[in-house]
């Protein structure tokens, strides 16, 4: 009978190679497979740049804080005056504006207002054919204060200049054809501004009430510390209305007090005597008529 000694097992969690290693053989290339080269290294001038594009803006939300204000400043320009020089046709300067405003108020009310404020609303149509308001709102603590004012700065002015241009298209007989975009641009921006100041209402009521009913339900799980905290109040109260009760008690004995001095020195003044009319003066000489 043959003994073999066993295969040598491999240690799958040793780091040291197992077998030989001969340092004649080559190193192992991969195949290059045909028409397939090496990728040039990858430009990164591009990412730099939006980098510090981005590091310039204080807030938070960079890109969304341009395309906020993109819309509307292409739809001001094309209509106040790119639209005039460039493009002579009145329909395709129309439609490019309703186009942008359309863009503008969809890329607001979805996404800028999401992002830059945490805040996002819609009307929803019911089947009897109502209208309700649905918002939602994030965390506030979450808000960036440059970009919370870029983004109502933003909104006011454009509702702002939106009315200014509906004005003048009203006064000029010339502009009545732009009435339909003014009223648009007004009737958009205006929706914007209500829904959002809605949203931003309704936050501040739910931060309310979420706050007084976590003060109810810390008292109600914690009725010792609800005492304390009633205790505390009526001895602050009963403190306060003493030292109040006390000021008023020694006002009103100071002012007794002046009063009785008053009093007592004006009883003290001696009288003044009644003024007498001067006496005439006598002459003790005899008038003498020859001296006249």
């Amino acid at each position: 009978m043959m003994s073999s000694d066993p295969a040598p097992q491999q240690d799958f969690f040793s780091s040291e190679p197992t077998g030989s290693y001969d340092p004649g053989l080559p190193a192992y290339e991969p195949p290059q497979l045909p028409g397939l080269e090496s990728a040039p290294p990858a430009d990164n001038t591009s990412s730099s740049n939006n980098a510090t594009v981005c590091s310039k803006y204080k807030g938070n939300h960079a890109v969304a804080a341009f395309f906020h204000c993109f819309f509307k400043l292409a739809c001001f320009l094309i209509y106040f005056l790119l639209g005039r020089l460039l493009i002579s046709h009145f329909i395709v300067q129309f439609v490019i504006c309703i186009l942008l405003l359309a863009a503008d108020f969809w890329t607001v009310k979805n996404v800028t207002g999401r992002l830059m404020v945490q805040l996002r609303w819609w009307n929803e149509i019911r089947e009897d054919g109502s209208s309700e308001w649905r918002f939602e709102s994030g965390n506030p603590e979450k808000v960036h204060a440059f970009d919370l004012n870029v983004f109502w700065g933003v909104l006011f002015v454009n509702l702002a200049l939106w009315g200014v241009a509906t004005i003048m298209a009203i006064l000029s007989s010339s502009n009545w054809q732009w009435l339909p975009v003014t009223i648009l641009g007004v009737s958009l921006g205006y929706a914007n501004v209500f829904g959002y100041w809605k949203c931003r209402s309704d936050m501040k009521d739910k931060l309310r009430r979420g706050v007084t009913s976590a003060v109810l339900n810390y008292g109600a799980d914690h009725p010792e510390m609800l005492q304390q905290g009633s205790n505390l109040l009526a001895q602050a109260a009963t403190a306060a209305f003493g030292t109040a009760l006390s000021t008023a008690m020694t006002g009103g004995a100071a002012q007794q007090g002046q009063q009785q001095g008053q009093q007592q020195a004006a009883a003290h003044v001696p009288a003044q005597p009644a003024s007498q009319p001067p006496a005439f003066q006598t002459f003790s000489q005899p008038y003498d008529a020859t001296t006249v």
